[in-house]
């Protein structure tokens, strides 16, 4: 049976359709139940009274968008009276919250999200970012205390500068609205609640104090936090950014591969309990226990709740004498938990984890067929090679969409790295239940210490090889679609090789070089200036075609992550970096720039007016003399400048533009 003509399949793609209609058209919940209600009779009609195969079959599809619809429906939080979104207002407020999880800290501020409890005394609910100032908590603090904060619920803001990644927007498909900020004036901090996040908060933080204790280097054992308790938080950039160029990034997400791991672990100590119906339920038992205990160590990320809900499937399949279809177990492991909760859909790291399992299960029997070698030592490395292939390619094109990067030495990494992690990531897992237990010494951390060490190590020396990663690719969604289209047309066609097959292979590659050509095309007529927000800088650029133009007196622009951003975003180059001069033309319009040191003749007759700097300008006179259509003010003036600009803007009814509210400037067609 191929893989679209598995019925969990069309129920999966028609859930997932749901889902994203619903979000698109953000329904309510009358609307949902009403969707699903509709869809469900439906059902029941085709079901009962027409014996028609497409009939029957449109029906499921549609049914399994009316329970997309509705779940994702009853899952959003704001349709609720008591959510804080519904409450708050411009004003400071009093808030009660309580920590739910840990965060990566900035500069200046832990940060956590929280779920509130009440404003202004009112019962009230959601989550928020909260960023709990260092200066008044220099240590961070454990999960599940409360504080009560006098201060503004700040909501997600929009990206203020071009293809800039797009926060706001992140946070709030996890359902995080807005964030609350503190300083040492508006914060108290109560009780602590204890919640089972506070459990096993306490219980990662012992194991890792008692590894501390016992000698363990801080660089591997924040690898071991990851590796085995699923905490990222305190990995350095330049340690991540190593995985990445490497192509062992997976490694430090607790997913599919490290509970496979312990699944066989456990499925072999539990050897010695007997094979009959009693003995199967407890080692059923012990199984799921065990599983479900690791996710909520690991903090109950996406992507261990999928892998330990996958392999819960496949446990009970085991319990009832079912040979259990892999990639029915990966899709009903998948269905379950977005039926629990939706959000997960939108986490990167799901998505990719998902693509992965199902192109290694999918993808990995074909190329077996090409080459089956006998020999041990073969078979283990051409398994590493086709595992690691399968995966990459179901990943390669959402990999180059979110982060513009790809490693292509992944597979020598895998063939190096694999083996001993198999075996450093079961020794962790004892090891840190016997830190638990304050059991752990010297000589047994060092092993786990040198193991961890070698996998850096591995990771460090090919990310060296930087000519080998693929960086700062501009990819857009319609070339997303496209290379899916591709993949997924190649792969069913050297499945099944009919002549329809072939024909939606070639008609794929046709409509992604249509996309291609069709971007091509809009970069290269389209040109733009752009006016960025860059605290206490100036920064523009001119863009004619694919041809960028940087102005700037700031020595640092080729590493600039707003240049990158918007050189990828834009599917351009940089051609040459200049000094900020005094008048540009760009898409007929003559820009003026001023700042203390600017000279302009009084019949200019600029069109826009750019303020940088903070000049010493009388601009009521200015605009007496001369009749812009806009004034733009750039984040490297003093806000009380800008404050005092806009009201002579306002007086003169000349539009007035500032990065500190709106988001960056453009000129374009």
């Amino acid at each position: 049976m191929g893989v679209l003509q598995f019925p969990i399949v069309k129920v999966a793609i028609g859930f997932l359709l749901g889902l994203l209609v619903a979000l698109y058209f953000d329904f309510g919940l009358i609307i949902g139940i009403s969707g699903a209600l509709g869809c469900l009779i439906l059902f029941l009609l085709a079901y009962f009274l027409f014996q028609n195969k497409i009939i029957f079959g449109v029906s499921v599809y549609l049914f399994s968008i009316g329970i997309g619809v509705f779940t994702h429906a009853l899952h959003n939080d704001i349709l609720y009276k008591k959510h804080y979104l519904h409450k708050i207002s411009d004003e400071r407020q009093l808030v009660n919250l309580t920590l739910e999880s840990k965060l990566k800290p900035n500069a200046s501020n832990h940060r956590y999200y929280a779920k509130i409890n009440s404003i202004d005394n009112q019962q009230s609910s959601g989550i928020v970012l909260f960023n709990l100032n260092k200066n008044c908590y220099p240590k961070e603090v454990e999960i599940g205390a409360s504080f009560t904060v006098f201060s503004k619920i700040i909501l997600n803001s929009i990206p203020k500068n071009p293809s800039q990644f797009d926060y706001g927007k992140y946070l709030e498909k996890q359902k995080v609205y807005a964030q609350i900020y503190t300083d040492s004036t508006n914060v108290r901090q109560l009780s602590t609640q204890k919640t089972l996040n506070y459990y096993t908060y306490k219980i990662r933080n012992r194991i890792l104090e008692n590894f501390r204790k016992s000698g363990f280097s801080e660089e591997e054992l924040t690898i071991l936090h990851a590796l085995i308790l699923g905490q990222q938080q305190d990995i350095s950039p330049e340690i991540l950014q190593a995985y990445q160029y490497a192509g062992a990034v997976h490694i430090l997400s607790v997913s599919g591969l490290h509970v496979a791991y312990i699944y066989l672990f456990l499925n072999f100590i539990l050897k010695f309990i007997p094979n009959h119906k009693r003995g199967k339920l407890i080692k059923l038992s012990i199984l799921l226990l065990s599983l479900w205990f690791f996710a909520l160590l690991a903090g109950m990320s996406p992507a261990i709740v999928r892998a330990v809900t996958m392999f819960s499937f496949v446990s009970l399949g085991v319990f009832l004498n079912r040979n259990t279809n892999i990639i029915y177990t990966l899709l009903v492991s998948m269905l379950f938990i977005l039926l629990c909760n939706p959000s997960f859909l939108f986490d990167v790291g799901f998505q990719l984890s998902y693509l992965a399992l199902f192109f290694i299960v999918w993808t990995k029997p074909m190329m077996d067929q090409l080459y089956n070698p006998t020999n041990k030592v073969k078979k283990y490395i051409w398994d590493i090679v086709t595992v690691s292939l399968s995966a990459q390619i179901g990943v390669l094109p959402l990999s180059l969409y979110y982060f513009n990067q790809f490693p292509t030495l992944f597979i020598l990494t895998n063939l190096l790295v694999l083996l001993p992690l198999s075996v450093f990531m079961i020794y962790g897992v004892v090891l840190s239940i016997m830190a638990f237990f304050e059991v752990v010494n010297l000589y047994l951390s060092k092993v786990m210490e040198y193991g961890i060490w070698y996998i850096n190590q591995v990771s460090f020396q090919i990310a060296k090889f930087e000519s080998f990663v693929f960086k700062e690719v501009s990819f857009n969604g319609y070339m997303l679609l496209g290379w899916y289209a591709i993949i997924f047309s190649f792969f069913i066609w050297i499945k099944n090789r009919k002549f329809s097959n072939i024909m939606a292979f070639v008609f794929s590659i046709l409509v992604l070089q249509s996309v291609y050509i069709y971007n091509k095309f809009e970069v290269i007529n389209s040109d733009e200036f752009i006016v960025f927000n860059k605290n206490k800088t100036t920064l523009l650029s001119d863009r004619k075609s694919n041809e960028m133009m940087i102005y700037t007196n700031d020595s640092v622009i080729e590493k600039d992550f707003l240049i990158r951003s918007y050189k990828i975003g834009s599917f351009s180059k940089i051609i040459k970096t200049d000094s900020l001069q005094h008048l540009y033309f760009s898409n007929g319009k003559k820009i003026l720039l001023i700042n203390d040191f600017s000279s302009y003749s009084q019949g200019l007759s600029p069109d826009i007016v750019v303020l940088v700097g903070s000049p010493k300008l009388n601009l009521d006179r200015f605009l007496k003399n001369h009749y812009p259509e806009i004034i733009v003010a750039d984040a490297s003036n003093y806000k009380s400048y800008i404050e005092l600009w806009k009201q002579t803007c306002q007086k003169h009814n000349i539009t007035f533009h500032s990065t500190y509210e709106k988001g960056f400037y453009r000129v374009g067609d």
